[in-house]
């Protein structure tokens, strides 16, 4: 399962990089199920970000987008919350980087 999500999340991302919202649509609501079979994941939050995205970009409803962004929200807190206090501010920094290069957005640099 963890490949299976690993690709649907490289495949939604590479959609939004070529610009093709549709497709990422798909991509993400194809692999909530196996996501929700999954439980906790420890990419989850990028692949609802990116869901989020795809569904603003690609004509979903709002609520389904809001409810990707909540996902995301709730998944990355809790991947904060495990990391130790002392790395929580760069290892935030670190998931802002990775959204921002998967999105296609920079270099994340």
């Amino acid at each position: 399962m963890p490949l299976r999500l690993a690709t649907a999340e490289l495949a939604l991302a590479q959609a939004l990089q070529a610009a093709r919202p549709a497709d990422a649509m798909a991509r993400y609501r194809e692999t909530l199920p196996v996501l929700r079979q999954v439980g906790r994941w420890r990419e989850a939050s990028m692949l609802h970000t990116l869901g989020a995205q795809a569904l603003s970009r690609g004509g979903g409803s709002s609520a389904e987008a809001e409810a990707a962004r909540g996902a995301a929200t709730q998944a990355r807190s809790a991947l904060l919350d495990a990391a130790p206090p002392a790395a929580r501010a760069q290892f935030e920094q670190y998931l802002n980087n990775t959204v921002t290069k998967a999105a296609g957005r920079g270099t994340g640099a």
